[in-house]
C-alpha cells in the first residue's frame, strides 16, 4: 500500500498538467505523497522517487513513439530529483518555506544539468490558470513552482495542526497575494505587426521529397495572402528538410512569391557551412536573407551527449539506426523587420527562460516559435510543448506565435491568454494583428536572482537553526 500510494500520488498531480489542464489539482496534488513521506520518513527518498517515476512515465509516454522503452531511462533520471526533494524536506521537518526553496534549486538543476530538460516544471501545471499572470513577470515560472510547493506544504501544516508554521505561512501567502494583486506592470505598446502563420499538417514520416512541404505551404500561402495583407508569413520548422541555400531555383521561386505579394517570410530549414549542418530559421526580408541557427539542441535527436566516445556512438547507431550530427548555433539573435525585433525560436527552445530573456534584452518585441511536432503523432507531446509558450509570454511580457509543421500552432498574448490556435492534426492558417510590446519585465531584467537570494536565505536560516539544535 505504501508503494501504491506513492505511485497514485504522482498520477494525481499529473492531472494538473497538459493535456488534462486541471490546474487546481496542482495546489493540493502533492499532498498525498507528502503525507505518506511524513508517516514513513526513513523511506522518504523511495516514496519521492516512486511518485516522480509514475508522474514522468505517465506524462512523457509520448516519447515512446520516438525512443521506445528507452524513454524510461529519462524518467528514472528525472525521478531521482523527486527522491532527493522528498528526502531533504524530511530532514527539514516538512517546513513550507524550506520545501519551496529546495524545489526552486532543484528546478535550476533540472534546467541546466546534462543539457537540461525543464519540460515538466511544476509551473506548467498552471498554464491555463489565468489568475497568476502577474507572478511570472516578477519571479518567473520557477516562482509559480515555488508557490505551488509552498501551498501543498502549507496544507500539510493544517493536517498536522502546526499552529506556528500555519500562522507564519498564512501571513506570507496573504502578503504575497496583496503584493501581486496591487502590482500593475505597464507594458508599453509600440504599434502592431500583421502575421500570417501556416500549419500544413505534414507528417515527417510521409515526406518522400524535400520539396513536398514547400509545395503545400506555397499553395496555402498564395490563397490566403490574396485575402489578407500580412507583413510577415510564418512557415514551420521542416519547411524544407534539406540545405535550401544550395537549391537556387527553389529559393528564387520563394523570393519571387514574397516580392509579388509584398510580405517577408520566416521558415525552418537546414544550412551547411564548412561541412557542418545547422537547424536554421531563415528570414527572407526584401530580397535579403538572415538566419538564426538553433542554439539549444535536442539530445539524441540532434546530437549525442558523449558522442565523441566511440562506445556510446556505436550503441546509439545500433539501436537508432542513424547518427544525428547537427551543430549548435553560435549566438542568440533577433531578426530586424523595419526596426521591429522579431525573436526566432526553433523547436523546444521555448522551454528555456534564459534564451527568451536574452532575446528580449537584444530588442525582441515578438517571439516566433517554429517547430515540427509530427514525430509524436496524436500524443500529449505537442500540447505540452505549446503550453510552454504561455509561461514564456507571462515572463517576458511578449506575444508568442508558434507555427508547427504538424502539431499545435497558435498565438498567445503577453498575459498568457491563447488568442487563437490550430489544433493537432489540423491544416489551416491564422491571421492576427499582433501588438508590439517593448517594456522589459522585472523577470527579464533580473531573472531568478531575487528568488534565488530569498530561497538561499530561507534554507540558510533553517540550516543554522537545525545545526544549533
Amino acid at each position: 500500500m505504501l508503494f501504491l500510494g506513492s505511485i497514485v500520488s504522482g498520477l494525481i498531480f499529473a492531472l494538473s498538467f497538459p493535456p488534462f489542464n486541471l490546474y487546481y489539482i496542482g495546489w493540493f496534488g502533492l499532498l498525498p505523497g507528502i503525507l505518506i513521506s511524513y508517516k514513513f520518513k526513513k523511506l522518504s527518498f523511495l516514496i519521492g522517487f516512486l511518485s516522480g517515476f509514475s508522474f514522468y512515465v505517465f506524462l512523457l509516454s509520448w516519447l515512446f513513439t520516438v525512443s521506445s522503452f528507452f524513454y524510461l531511462l529519462l524518467c528514472l533520471y528525472l525521478s531521482i530529483y523527486w527522491g532527493i526533494f522528498f528526502y531533504l524536506v524530511s530532514k527539514f521537518d516538512y517546513n513550507p518555506f524550506v520545501a519551496a526553496s529546495i524545489w526552486f534549486f532543484i528546478e535550476i538543476l533540472i534546467e541546466n544539468l546534462l543539457t537540461g530538460f525543464p519540460w515538466l516544471t511544476f509551473s506548467l501545471s498552471q498554464a491555463t490558470n489565468h489568475y497568476i499572470w502577474k507572478l511570472p513577470q516578477f519571479i518567473g515560472s520557477k516562482g509559480i513552482s515555488f508557490f505551488l510547493v509552498f501551498f501543498n506544504f502549507f496544507l500539510l501544516s493544517i493536517f498536522l495542526k502546526r499552529f506556528k508554521v500555519f500562522t507564519l505561512s498564512l501571513f506570507f501567502l496573504i502578503i504575497s497575494f496583496l503584493f501581486f494583486h496591487f502590482y500593475n506592470p505597464e507594458l508599453k505598446k509600440n504599434g502592431s505587426i500583421k502575421i500570417l502563420l501556416v500549419q500544413p499538417d505534414v507528417k515527417t514520416s510521409e515526406i518522400r521529397k524535400a520539396e513536398t512541404p514547400l509545395r503545400i505551404l506555397t499553395d496555402i500561402t498564395i490563397k490566403n495572402v490574396k485575402k489578407f495583407t500580412p507583413d510577415i508569413v510564418i512557415w514551420p520548422e521542416g519547411s524544407f528538410p534539406d540545405n535550401i541555400l544550395c537549391e537556387r531555383k527553389i529559393l528564387k521561386k520563394i523570393k519571387f512569391i514574397c516580392q509579388k505579394y509584398r510580405f517577408s517570410l520566416i521558415l525552418g530549414t537546414f544550412r551547411k557551412e564548412k561541412n557542418k549542418f545547422y537547424n536554421t530559421a531563415l528570414f527572407l526580408n526584401r530580397g535579403q536573407i538572415e538566419f538564426y541557427d538553433k542554439t539549444h539542441l535536442v539530445p539524441y535527436g540532434e546530437f549525442i551527449p558523449g558522442g565523441r566516445v566511440k562506445f556510446i556512438k556505436e550503441i546509439f547507431i545500433r539501436y537508432a539506426g542513424y547518427l544525428p550530427e547537427i551543430e549548435r548555433g553560435k549566438e542568440i539573435k533577433t531578426f530586424n523587420y523595419k526596426g521591429i525585433g522579431i525573436s526566432p525560436l526553433i523547436c523546444y527552445e521555448n522551454i528555456f527562460p534564459y534564451i527568451t530573456n536574452k532575446m528580449v534584452k537584444k530588442g525582441g518585441e515578438i517571439f516566433v516559435v517554429i517547430t515540427n511536432d509530427s514525430w509524436f503523432g496524436g500524443s500529449a507531446g505537442p500540447c505540452q510543448h505549446f503550453y510552454h509558450n504561455v509561461l514564456r509570454c507571462m515572463e517576458t511580457g511578449r506575444y508568442f506565435i508558434q507555427c508547427a509543421l504538424s502539431g499545435v500552432s497558435g498565438i498567445v498574448s503577453e498575459k498568457g491568454e491563447i488568442v487563437d490556435k490550430i489544433n493537432l492534426n489540423e491544416k489551416g492558417v491564422l491571421f492576427v494583428d499582433v501588438p508590439l510590446l517593448s517594456t522589459k519585465t522585472f523577470y527579464v531584467k533580473y531573472g531568478d536572482f531575487s528568488l534565488f537570494i530569498f530561497s538561499l536565505f530561507i534554507t540558510g536560516v533553517y540550516l543554522c537553526r537545525k545545526l544549533r539544535k
